[in-house]
């Protein structure tokens, strides 16, 4: 995505300087009127989020394309509709590869709401946001908002390109089954393997996620049908180690899915073993600190406390609890779980005092 923005981003610039001659000139300045110091300052911002992103500097990065979103969304010389939507849009994307989606949300809905109001809901404009931007709210509480979004993009009279369109049924069935609607979302992800079959793409990455979302709302339905869900990952897994490869972000996200519902089982040491390879899969691509490097260390610490190794599991939550607090703040919809098994994991110890502090602080995030 950001090299398309980037893309973009430089033909911008190199637009006001590509008439031949004085008339397309004219027509070119009259469209986007940049002096020539108004274009520098855009190159050297260009430049300056690319150097931030091949560094994986992606605090510096959101901050230079806040600046970018000022320009191209304001009332500046260099302003244009198309421009700004590109900027709010990769922002919100940064953050959701962070983990980020709360602050992904507005990002997204503004330019959604951009699209709306320029070409309409119907739009393949504004239909090629609506996977995006239901993910982010999905994974922000709102699934109901998400369904809202999502649904003119699944219908069959859009113009939008056929993998928006896999993608927005994928995430409309993830948000109906958040919604307890879970004959609804199955029928929806079925109707989307079939699209994928006659057209031969069960060899796929949407035929493996897919499954997966129809693995996800067979265990969310009342009485857990575990086992089913547990077959059907693991033919997530097999698929997608073929068309992500076992070293993908992908792949460890399956990992960790199947992992938790192993261990609902008993299945405890296959859980281990592919909740410890998701923490290192997402360690070697985004480094510690990262929050979905916290969600498969927090698979990890559940398997730990379940399998009796307390003190392992206590480190575990407390760099989950560490780096959610550290990202997101000491008030975010993520710690109240990942507080209340590391109260278990010290009371398993004898830690009574620290679990009293921590008991203490998860009372307060209940009741605020």
């Amino acid at each position: 995505m950001l090299e398309e923005f980037f893309k973009r981003l430089k033909t911008k610039c190199i637009s006001v300087r590509s008439g031949s001659n004085w008339w397309i000139g004219f027509v070119i300045l009259s469209v986007f009127p940049l002096s020539v110091h108004a274009e520098d300052k855009w190159r050297e911002l260009v430049r300056e989020i690319q150097v931030a992103s091949t560094k994986n500097d992606w605090d510096t990065a959101i901050e230079l394309l806040k600046r970018a979103q000022s320009i191209a969304c304001g009332a500046t010389r260099i302003a244009d509709e198309n421009l700004c939507v590109d900027t709010l849009s990769t922002i919100g994307w940064i953050y959701s590869s962070r983990g980020m989606m709360p602050e992904a949300v507005p990002y997204y809905e503004e330019a959604y709401r951009s699209r709306i109001s320029k070409f309409g809901q119907y739009h393949v404009k504004t239909l090629g946001l609506c996977a995006n931007y239901g993910g982010a709210l999905i994974e922000s509480g709102r699934a109901g908002e998400a369904e809202k979004v999502l649904l003119p993009c699944v219908e069959e009279k859009n113009d939008v390109d056929v993998l928006t369109q896999n993608s927005a049924y994928l995430q409309l069935a993830l948000a109906l089954a958040s919604q307890h609607k879970f004959e609804d979302g199955e029928t929806l992800i079925r109707k989307l393997m079939v699209r994928l079959e006659r057209r031969s793409l069960q060899e796929t990455p949407e035929y493996a996620d897919a499954l997966y979302a129809i693995s996800i709302n067979i265990q969310k339905q009342n009485g857990g049908r575990f086992r089913e869900a547990i077959k059907i990952l693991e033919e997530t897994l097999s698929l997608s180690e073929k068309v992500h490869g076992t070293e993908s972000e992908r792949y460890a996200r399956f990992e960790g899915d199947l992992a938790e519902l192993l261990l609902i089982i008993g299945r405890v040491d296959e859980s281990e073993k592919h909740a410890r390879h998701g923490l290192e899969v997402f360690q070697k691509k985004f480094g510690k600190d990262h929050p979905r490097t916290a969600a498969a260390e927090y698979v990890l610490g559940k398997v730990l406390l379940y399998k009796g190794d307390y003190e392992a599991a206590e480190n575990s939550f407390e760099d989950v609890y560490k780096i959610y607090v550290n990202i997101f703040g000491s008030q975010n919809q993520y710690l109240k779980d990942v507080q209340w098994y590391l109260i278990q994991a010290l009371e398993k110890q004898g830690k009574e005092k620290e679990a009293r502090k921590f008991e203490q602080k998860n009372r307060m995030w209940v009741f605020r």
